[in-house]
C-alpha cells in the first residue's frame, strides 16, 4: 500500500462588493469619503498634493496611497504602493514601494488589482467590501473606499485606498 495524500480543503475565493452607492459601514471609510468629497469641490477628483495628516487625522492609519504604473511596450498597467498605513501593514505586511505583485500572493494581488481597475476605469471613488485573502488572515471583514487622486492637469495618478478590516464576529 502506498502512503495516503494528505487532504486539503479547496479554497473558495470569497466574494468581493462593489457598491457604487458608497454606501459605508464604518466609521473611517464614511469619514475619509467626506473629507476627498471636500477636496474635490466641483472637480472630478482632488488632486494627491491636496490631501493633507491633518485633514485625515480621524482614520489616517486606514490610508493607503496606490501609484498607477502606465503600460510600457504593449504591458499592462499596474499598481505600486507608494503610501501605506500601520492598519494595511498589520494586515498585509510590508507593501510600501513595492508593486503588488512582490508583496501579495497571486490571488491577493489580482483580487486588488480588480478593485482598483474600477477607480481606474470610472474615475470615480467606489466602495469595496470582502474579507480578506491575504496576510493568511482570512478571518477578517473588510470594507475599503477607493477614491481617484489626479495630477494638476487633472489625470489621474494616484488611487486613495482606505482600508478598514474587523474580526468576522465583531460585526458592523
Amino acid at each position: 500500500m502506498g502512503a495516503q495524500a494528505e487532504w486539503k480543503p479547496e479554497f473558495v475565493e470569497p466574494q468581493i462588493h462593489v457598491d457604487w452607492t458608497l454606501n459605508f459601514s464604518r466609521r473611517e471609510n464614511r469619514k475619509a469619503h467626506i473629507y476627498w468629497n471636500s477636496l474635490r469641490g466641483e472637480r472630478k477628483m482632488p488632486t494627491r498634493s491636496e490631501l493633507r495628516p491633518r485633514g485625515m487625522r480621524e482614520f489616517l492609519t486606514h490610508v493607503n496611497l496606490v501609484d498607477i504604473w502606465p503600460a510600457y511596450a504593449g504591458g499592462s498597467i499596474d499598481y505600486q504602493v507608494s503610501l501605506r498605513g500601520s492598519h494595511g501593514s498589520e494586515v498585509f505586511g510590508q507593501l510600501a514601494h513595492r508593486r503588488l505583485d512582490v508583496s501579495l500572493s497571486a490571488v491577493t494581488a489580482r483580487r486588488l488589482r480588480e478593485c482598483l481597475n474600477h477607480v481606474r476605469d470610472s474615475r470615480g471613488p467606489v466602495r469595496i467590501s470582502a474579507r480578506v485573502t491575504g496576510g493568511d488572515k482570512f478571518w477578517l471583514d473588510s470594507e475599503c473606499l477607493l477614491a481617484p487622486l489626479g495630477n494638476e492637469r487633472g489625470h489621474l495618478t494616484t488611487i486613495m485606498w482606505v482600508f478598514v478590516s474587523w474580526t468576522t464576529d465583531e460585526g458592523h
